[in-house]
Formats: structure tokens, sequence, C-alpha cells
């Protein structure tokens, strides 16, 4: 993941009551020859979503529109890898609602790999987690301090993904 990713995502962090959720996709590439995923880009809020303090909904159509661009510009590289918002919490759990979002997501969504990743970025902590199609639950793999410092060269556990199965992802895509 790159620390642009992450300093996007904590730009929307709901520290203000005021403030409402933001989210988007998640969007990166998958290395020839090796299980891993590139996390290097994501689609921040559009005019067209539907926010509020305690709820996000992405307009499936603008979000993909620019998955579309992403996949164009990149040479048919970057993709659909998973899904990000907030929460006005400290450190943030999946709701009721996001883990039946995160379901029919790995359910409806074409991809070519096992799962997909799924970040909650709250006050204090930004966690993320991992589904597969074949599970019907979600594991936390990692966890970041909101708003930290983050130099991904550091970071051996992003780099070496492959224990969690991960392999070429790819959403809303027709070749």
């Amino acid at each position: 993941m790159t620390a642009s990713v992450l300093s996007t995502m904590w730009g929307y962090a709901q520290h203000r009551s005021k403030d409402r959720e933001a989210g988007g996709m998640l969007i990166g590439h998958h290395p020839l020859e090796t299980e891993d995923i590139v996390l290097d880009c994501l689609t921040t809020p559009q005019p067209q979503d539907r926010r509020s303090r305690h709820q996000f909904h992405r307009d499936q159509a603008a979000h993909q529109e620019l998955l579309d661009l992403q996949w164009i510009l990149s040479g048919k590289k970057r993709t659909y890898v998973g899904e990000w918002h907030t929460h006005p919490e400290d450190d943030p759990h999946p709701s009721s609602l996001d883990l039946s979002s995160w379901k029919k997501a790995i359910k409806h969504t074409a991809f070519h790999g096992p799962g997909l990743l799924f970040i909650i970025v709250g006050r204090r902590t930004t966690r993320l987690w991992y589904g597969t199609a074949r599970r019907k639950t979600f594991s936390l793999i990692y966890e970041w301090p909101t708003g930290e410092h983050y130099d991904p060269q550091e970071d051996a556990n992003l780099r070496q993904p492959a224990h969690h199965g991960q392999s070429r992802t790819r959403a809303n895509r027709k070749e």
C-alpha cells in the first residue's frame, strides 16, 4: 500500500461531529508471477454518493467510471481490489451493514482472486480486513494509527500477503 493511499483516506477521518462518512473503491494491481496486491490508488467520495454521519452509500456508476479510467491509464493493470470507508469511532469495527455489504461484494463482484480487501478508517485506528469467497467471515489482518507517518518500505507485513491467498482480483471488468 502506498503512503498516498493511506494519506488520502486519513484526510476523510471523522474527527469533528459534523464530518460525514466517506469511502470508495480500493484500486491496485498484481505484480506478475506473485500473489501480492499492490494497493496504489483509490476512489474518493463523489457528488452522487449518499453520505451522513453514520452511513456511506457509494454510487456504483460514478466510482466505476473512475475505476475504468484507471484500468485504461494503467494499460489494463489497475483493477478493483476492495472497498474503504470511514467510521466516527476511535477504533473501527464493521457494522452489520458493513458485513452485509462486504458479503455482497464478495458474492456479486467479478474478480479472479479468492478475496477482497476492506478498510475502515477510524479517528485513532485504521483497520484492514480480508474476506474470501469461500469463507463467510472477514479476518482483521492489519491496523495502523490513523494519521501517523507511514513508510511502506518498513512494512514487511503488507508486502508479503501470500499467506492470505491473494491473487489476481478484478471487478466489473470486461476484457
